[in-house]
Order: structure tokens, then sequence, then C-alpha cells
């Protein structure tokens, strides 16, 4: 993470490994932490790792998540587990619009603005009545080790209003 000093110049304010790795027993994915804001506008040049603590999914209020997730594949395990305590381990108190029963153990909903950014491979995202295919992004670039490892998710939180508490007037019209 990017910071300045005392004089206004830019410097690495973190720069290694992500110690705040968690690995969702029963789910198999594994949820890396890398940075959290309290407020917006962030404060910066705290000199702190803002991932060093416990958080839930969602964003603190007024505040972000950067996080990378990585999915496995779906399994016979997976479809068979308890989505509620899944969801409870992970702080998530809704699963679908108006507590109807979630499609996957996976579904949650949150209080934020997601950004999902397929980093490689695959991935289908379930919505509560359809679901969209997502590929990552090919760039001619040199490559390292090209092998599967998962699904890596790129994953940023910020804060907003609750989508009840949202106008009508304010979400996106169908086309058509």
């Amino acid at each position: 993470m990017t910071g300045h000093d005392e004089n206004g110049k830019a410097v690495i304010e973190s720069d290694g490994p992500a110690p705040n790795v968690k690995v969702r027993e029963g789910a198999g994915f594994v949820s890396t932490l890398l940075w959290v804001t309290d407020e917006t506008p962030a404060k910066a040049g705290l000199r702190i790792d803002r991932a060093e603590r416990t958080i839930a999914v969602a964003p603190p209020a007024n505040g972000s998540i950067l996080r990378i997730v990585d999915f496995p594949p779906v399994s016979p395990e997976v479809d068979k587990m308890d989505g509620a305590a899944l969801l409870r381990a992970m702080g998530v108190h809704e699963s679908s619009a108006a507590g109807a029963p979630s499609r996957h153990a996976y579904m949650h909903r949150t209080k934020s603005v997601d950004y999902g950014i397929v980093l490689s491979g695959e991935i289908d995202m379930l919505l509560d009545d359809s679901e969209v295919h997502l590929k990552a992004r090919r760039y001619r670039h040199p490559a390292g080790d090209q092998s599967c490892l998962g699904q890596p998710l790129q994953c940023v939180l910020p804060d907003r209003l609750h989508p009840d508490r949202c106008s009508r007037s304010a979400r996106p019209r169908k086309s058509g």
C-alpha cells in the first residue's frame, strides 16, 4: 500500500506477504484480507497494517475492505454444507432477499458495493434467480506458473446504503 511521508512524498506503507489469511473449514475457500479502511475519505500515513484484525465479510460503516478470495471447485460436500452456519462464521446475517432460502451455501447479502475482479481462470457468480459466468481478462505479458490453483477473485468492498433504504428511482432501469 502506498501513502505519504511527513513531507508529502509518496512512500510504501506496507509491502509483503498478507498475514491475515483465513481458510473456511468445510467450505474450502481461502480469504486473504489485504487492507481495511474505517472511514471515508480514508486516512493515509497511519504506518500500521490496517488488515491486522478480525472482521466480518462486510466493511466497517463508511469504510472499505480489500480482500482476495480463492474459491475451490464446487464439490458434493459443499452442496451438503450448512449454509447458515457458514454465514454466521463469516459474520453475515442475510443470505438472500427478504430472508428467502439461498440457492447455495456461499450466497450472502452485505451492505456494500462489491467490485469482484476475476484474477485468473473462470467462476460462476450465482444471483438470486440467475447466474453469470465470469472469466479473467487475458493480457499479453510474460507470465509465470499457469497451473490451476483455484480461482482467485479480488474483492473491494466500500460501505454503502442498505439496499432497502435506496430510493426506487436510484435503481437501474431494465433495458428492453
